[in-house]
């Protein structure tokens, strides 16, 4: 649970940087 957990919140943060940074 706790490794999908980080692995959703890795790819969260991975789209807002992608979103800021375009």
């Amino acid at each position: 649970m706790k490794k999908i957990n980080k692995a959703l919140l890795f790819t969260l943060i991975m789209d807002i940087l992608i979103i800021v940074g375009g």
